[in-house]
């Protein structure tokens, strides 16, 4: 679907808002970079979802979020970070507690962007727990919902400026069907070979005499 063919299909659904035709020019130009099948599920999802005429950013946004770039709320960056801070006790050989190591376990499917967004506020916050008691900082999680909100904005603008490389996710890949059952073999009838081999041991027999 191109940029055009786009906002047709936006007048056609919000007949009540006909834009004048320097509006859809601007309209035309502002969702340019936008591939063509990403626009299209973009504009479908409109019509589906919204009561109103859509604005630019909202239609590029709404792109971003089906290609999947925008950065998560603070409240799933805070529920990945307690998952991802990990503390694993240690022992000695003979079974006594030794001490508690931490680290970080980052979950291998969080994108490039949320972990940019993360990384900027565990940067700028420091670690949770201080390391001269091992306790808990005193609210470091109400920190970092509030600075990872200002972070989160800065990469959601960063990802909305160009989306000239946003796509649509791959789809799935089917799981593999499962291999053809194979036949087994039927039982051996042992009387019947040893029919076989003297049948051919006689054919062999009269092949020489003759």
């Amino acid at each position: 679907m191109t940029p055009r063919e786009a906002v047709a299909v936006l007048v056609a659904a919000f007949r009540q808002e006909k834009p004048s035709r320097a509006s859809e020019d601007v309209y035309v130009k502002k969702l340019s970079d936008i591939q063509p099948a990403l626009l299209e599920a973009t504009i479908h999802r409109i019509v589906d979802r919204s009561k109103f005429f859509p604005t630019i950013a909202e239609i590029r946004e709404t792109a971003a979020g089906l290609a999947g770039i925008l950065p998560m709320s603070s409240e799933e960056a805070m529920a990945i970070v307690r998952k991802a801070d990990v503390e694993e006790p240690k022992y000695t050989r003979d079974g006594k507690y030794a001490y508690t190591e931490r680290f970080w376990q980052w979950p291998d499917d969080l994108s490039p962007r949320a972990m940019e967004a993360i990384s900027q506020v565990l940067t700028r916050l420091g670690d949770p727990v201080n390391d001269r008691d091992g306790e808990r900082v005193f609210g470091w999680e109400t920190d970092f919902k509030r600075v990872y909100g200002v972070a989160a904005e800065t990469v959601k603008q960063t990802a909305l400026a160009d989306l000239s490389r946003a796509a649509l996710p791959e789809p799935k890949k089917a799981l593999a069907e499962p291999p053809a059952r194979v036949a087994l073999p039927e039982p051996v009838d042992e009387a019947q070979v040893e029919r076989s081999r003297e049948m051919i041991k006689a054919i062999g027999e009269n092949i020489g005499q003759s």
